[in-house]
């Protein structure tokens, strides 16, 4: 009878059953689980987003050393939370806390590959047109490849993600654009719709040949790369500065720099003794020498500026040290010289009073002397790409005119060689013409000022010339007329959508609108009449209609030119 009252029961009533009871202890257990869980994930994603590390000193939430952010926000959490202070400190199996270093990794795994990508990916489709940026960092003795993208989301911002970072076991252009391309396809982004590329200077970053963005372009003609336009000037006067007469001046000075700063006592009788008394240089600096810059080849023209100014005390300061000359207007103060002081010093005065020095010094001198604002305003946080390409031509001219009449500017520079060399007892001259030459030009020539204007100022605008054109590409620059739409630069800046149009034909949603001037123009025209319909806040900015604000958000190409990446759609 009770067997059959308990078979009864059990049918009516199957959860007071023994799977019924065992069912709902494996559903309260996996409830628990998950509340538990949650506090992991959320502990581990607080701590990804405000961008702080995990873990501590020591894994161990009873050590009184730190254990870390993660493991203090979940004893934290545990203080308001009775189930997850029992899994934490009596976990019902110890091999299954989830909360090892293990387990902090998947599950930063999971939501970044699975979550956080899988998002933008999708955002990116939507876009349709996006650019790319990468970068190499090496952690651990391993190259990584720092991946970003960057499009136009759907909600009317320009956006810049993470993407992932890429192993490198080779860093040659071809196989980073496959590593690159590889990534791309595997999260289904079609590389035909590239439309900006945004690497650094390396050639095999850079290279139009061998490097990844020719590598890119092979998939897609239009990804335009620009890199940062500070730096591409600075690798213009690096190339330039490759001819051999070039170079041995700059290491000269080099040499001739470190010879009085790297000593307190020399650096001390220039200064005080030579400098300051007599009034060289402006006594707010105080410093008569300054060294190279090894990276930014732009800056040094400070450098230059002050080796300039002080040239003839350097000279005697040099003769006192090493030859010991003007003892009757200096004294003994800094006589005793050791033996290598002397020599070194003897060594530097012969380089730098030789009239070949000083010509190519100040040919170097004068040239670079354009480049020395110019550098400074395309690092500036304000200037967007078009001004900076704008400030690139004005400058290329320059130095189109400067070769188109190097004999007047040349004859300047001599002239003054001349009177520098006069005053430090330096003959003029010109190195003799041999058969065979490899440490300097060798062009014939009757006069020395034929002699360097041949073999040393025209080739050195020779050299940037070239540089300028191969660094600033006519891609890059009809990418940047896409600006000139902008409100802010239509009204200041003449039009040049001719150029883009022709560029971005395949990408408009209307081609056939956008072919022959007067159809370019009469659509510039409607989008100025927008544009002029608009009002001002208190704050004196434009207050945009929906039509201008999206138009201003598709075509906006702005960007910081440090990072040099097109932000095109």
């Amino acid at each position: 009878m009770f067997a059959a009252e308990t078979f009864v029961n059990s049918i009516e009533h199957p959860e007071t059953g023994l799977i019924g009871t065992m069912d709902a202890k494996r559903i309260a257990n996996i409830a628990q689980n998950r509340v538990i869980l949650k506090f992991i994930i959320e502990a581990t994603l607080f701590c990804a987003k405000q961008c702080i590390a995990l873990r501590g000193d020591c894994e161990d939430l009873e050590s009184s050393n730190n254990p870390g952010n993660f493991l203090s926000i979940l004893k934290l959490m545990a203080n308001h939370n009775d189930v997850l202070h029992t899994h934490l400190y009596s976990p019902a199996m110890k091999n299954a806390t989830y909360i090892s270093p293990r387990t902090q990794n998947e599950l930063l795994n999971i939501m970044g590959r699975h979550i956080v990508l899988f998002g933008i990916v999708q955002e990116i489709k939507t876009a349709k047109f996006y650019s790319i940026l990468a970068d190499e960092v090496t952690s651990h003795n391993t190259e990584h490849l720092a991946l970003c993208t960057r499009f136009f989301y759907a909600k009317g911002d320009i956006r810049e993600e993470f993407m992932t970072f890429l192993s490198l076991e080779r860093l040659t252009g071809r196989y980073i654009a496959e590593k690159i391309i590889e990534f791309l396809k595997d999260n289904d982004l079609n590389v035909e719709n590239i439309r900006g590329q945004g690497y650094d200077g390396a050639s095999n970053m850079s290279s139009e040949r061998v490097g990844v963005q020719a590598q890119i372009k092979e998939s897609s003609p239009l990804a335009t790369y620009i890199h940062c336009s500070s730096h591409q000037l600075n690798l213009v006067i690096t190339h330039s500065c490759i001819l051999a007469e070039v170079r041995n001046v700059v290491d000269q000075l080099q040499h001739c720099c470190h010879f009085f700063l790297a000593s307190p006592k020399r650096s001390g009788l220039l200064l005080l003794e030579l400098i300051v008394s007599k009034g060289v240089v402006d006594k707010c600096k105080r410093k008569p020498l300054l060294d190279l810059c090894k990276t930014r080849w732009a800056e040094r023209h400070t450098a230059y500026q002050h080796f300039y100014q002080s040239f003839t005390y350097i000279v005697e300061a040099l003769e006192y040290i090493g030859c010991k000359l003007h003892l009757h207007e200096y004294g003994e103060l800094y006589a005793d010289w050791d033996v290598n002081s002397r020599s070194d010093a003897q060594q530097i005065l012969h380089g730098i009073t030789n009239f070949s020095f000083i010509v190519v010094f100040l040919t170097i001198y004068q040239y670079l002397s354009h480049l020395s604002g110019i550098t400074i305003k395309l690092q500036s946080r304000a200037i967007d790409v078009y001004e900076a390409f704008e400030m690139i031509e004005d400058i290329r001219k320059v130095y189109k005119n400067e070769r188109d009449n190097v004999d007047g500017g040349f004859q300047i520079i001599y002239d003054q060689a001349v009177r520098m060399a006069d005053k430090v007892g330096c003959i003029v001259s010109a190195p003799r013409t041999v058969g065979r030459q490899q440490h300097r030009s060798n062009v014939s020539s009757t006069t020395p000022i034929e002699h360097y204007k041949r073999n040393v100022a025209i080739p050195f605008l020779d050299h940037v010339l070239t540089h300028l054109n191969e660094q600033f590409s006519s891609l890059s620059v009809n990418a940047s007329y896409l600006l000139t739409i902008v409100p802010s630069v239509m009204f200041s800046k003449p039009s040049k959508l001719s150029e883009i149009t022709a560029q971005y034909q395949q990408d408009l949603p209307s081609p056939c609108r956008a072919i022959g001037d007067g159809n370019v123009q009469m659509e510039v025209h409607a989008h100025k009449a927008t544009v002029m319909c608009v009002k001002w806040n208190h704050n004196g900015h434009w207050l945009t209609s929906a039509a201008r604000d999206h138009l201003i958000k598709i075509f906006d190409i702005r960007r910081d030119v440090n990072t040099g990446t097109p932000n095109h759609h």
